[in-house]
């Protein structure tokens, strides 16, 4: 768009030679693309409005694990904000992906190893906890949902 109004505005700029009709093409282009960055900034300030708030909630999750971890070396999963949350409780976090089927193994694996391994899920309502898993914190998040923090016994 602004090498196109470039383009525009370059042709006219030589007064003598502008025909009418280039002068209001680049008016028209030039509000055109002051519309246009207008709703790009909107849009962008909406979404960073809603991920505000997530991430906020993300990071409270994240403290709750540090909490519960007490020190120890950890290592958290989680379906959403895998990255916030991690850094936030200062474990190794990875997204949970197939880790859900497999989670008695990489828990018992990782415990051999001296980790503490969590299980973090932002739901509506908490599942029942893993074989060998108990549900030890809810963080509440935006809406109905909450971080369901749970694990290895």
């Amino acid at each position: 768009a602004g090498s196109g109004l470039d383009s525009i505005v370059t042709g006219i700029r030589d007064r003598g030679r502008a025909e009418p009709i280039r002068i209001v093409a680049a008016a028209g282009a030039s509000i055109l693309v002051i519309v246009w960055v207008v709703v790009q900034v909107g849009i962008g300030a909406g979404v960073e409005a809603g991920v505000t708030g997530q991430r906020a909630t993300a990071e409270r999750a994240g403290l709750e694990v540090r909490r519960l971890a007490g020190g120890d070396p950890c290592h958290l999963y989680s379906e959403a904000s895998f990255p916030i949350v991690g850094l936030s409780a200062g474990c190794r976090a990875g997204p949970l992906g197939k880790v859900l089927a497999a989670w008695k193994d990489r828990a018992d694996r990782l415990g051999r190893d001296g980790v503490r391994a969590f299980l973090v899920l932002h739901r509506n309502e908490a599942m029942p906890p893993p074989e060998s898993t108990a549900l030890v914190a809810e963080v509440p998040s935006q809406g109905e949902l909450a971080w369901f923090i749970y694990a290895r016994r």
